[in-house]
């Protein structure tokens, strides 16, 4: 799975590039939306913490637990579901924008795990079937060395900070945060 990093700016970023590049973006989302989409896109992997406490109590696989619900569409769905509610319920407040990055968030976690490393139950518990692309196990065989794992972390580590110095690098040209510092 990538990490932290990874999850939370991947959401942000796209949430903010939205937000700078289009017409509707800068009235219907606020920096502090952005920001809520990328802190959900950590959500799905709330999942640790819950087999962490399990497996005090029993001898539960980590299997069992991570990339099963949480990581299914129906995370995201559920934020829709929500965005849908509140702006019928709300109309003249901006809460629904808030369900709708939760959504937006909780969706680019499961993409990403897909994508980047290993694969998604993204129909669980409905069907066991899996995706992914496991863009990492290609670029890194198994067949390196025998225990590909720190070859794969550094690859990961690696995708965290190229994201975090683009980030950077685009707020600095578009918000100029020297202004701030």
């Amino acid at each position: 799975m990538p990490f932290a990093v990874t999850h939370v700016l991947v959401p942000l970023i796209l949430s903010d590039i939205y937000r700078d590049f289009t017409k509707k973006g800068r009235k219907l989302l606020t920096r502090r939306m952005a920001l809520f989409a990328g802190i959900s896109g950590l959500i799905p992997d709330m999942d640790i913490p819950v087999f962490l406490v399990l497996s005090h109590f029993s001898s539960i696989p980590i299997t069992s637990v991570h990339r099963t619900i949480t990581h299914s569409l129906f995370l995201p769905l559920f934020g829709l579901a929500l965005f849908f509610l509140l702006r019928a319920l709300f109309s003249k407040k901006s809460w629904h924008m808030y369900a709708l990055m939760f959504a937006f968030g909780t969706f680019s976690h499961i993409v990403l795990d897909g994508v980047i490393n290993g694969t998604v139950m993204p129909f669980y518990p409905l069907s066991l079937a899996t995706f992914g692309l496991d863009i990492v196990r290609v670029l890194v065989p198994g067949a390196v060395t025998g225990s590909d794992l720190p070859y794969r972390l550094t690859l990961l580590a690696g995708l965290d900070a190229l994201l975090l110095v683009v980030w950077l690098a685009y707020e600095e040209w578009k918000n100029k945060i020297r202004d701030y510092v």
